[in-house]
């Protein structure tokens, strides 16, 4: 519910066109707000697959996972392994999933080119806070994978400042993922 809620707060904030980056980011979106729902109102029961609850036949896997887009064929890094240039929406969404996963969870390591990183967690309000006032105030219909690095920083610097931890991680998770 929260997913489909989501995109209605696309159409009418950011209106991302549903095909290619801005599509992706559009999925992602959704994706990130059903996943904060489900964690605050049920933290008991919650992990990171996308649409494990829809699988009916222990045939069926989850569409998606916002802990390792790769293990599903999507991408967790931008242009990295996995990456479709004009591909699916639901599949490139795999990198800003991966990057809500970082700014929720925390994680340090080597991305996909060996670029080290170290995201300290955040709030999930003030994450939320960030994406939200990216898709009211920043994005726009045709935004894409890098608009989205420079918005959310914007947003978060208006939000927090620029010296923040919020800040500070929201750099690290984007540089996990290949940004910029």
């Amino acid at each position: 519910v929260g997913h489909e809620f989501a995109h209605g707060i696309t159409s009418e904030n950011a209106k991302l066109v549903y095909s290619n980056e801005s599509g992706a980011l559009n999925e992602a979106f959704s994706d990130i707000i059903g996943k904060a729902f489900e964690k605050i109102v049920d933290p008991d029961n919650f992990d990171w697959p996308i649409g494990h609850e829809i699988v009916a036949t222990r045939f069926a896997r989850p569409l998606r996972s916002m802990q390792d887009p790769n293990i599903y064929n999507n991408p967790k890094m931008y242009k990295g392994k996995h990456w479709r240039d004009g591909g699916s929406v639901h599949s490139n969404s795999g990198v800003l999933n991966h990057w809500f996963y970082l700014l929720v969870e925390g994680g340090s390591g080597k991305n996909e080119v060996d670029t080290v990183y170290t995201v300290i967690p955040l709030e999930m309000q003030d994450i939320l806070d960030i994406v939200f006032l990216c898709q009211t105030s920043y994005l726009m219909p045709g935004s894409t994978y890098p608009d989205m690095y420079t918005y959310s920083l914007l947003a978060c610097e208006s939000l927090f400042g620029i010296n923040s931890q919020q800040y500070r991680s929201l750099e690290q998770a984007w540089k996990a993922v290949g940004l910029p």
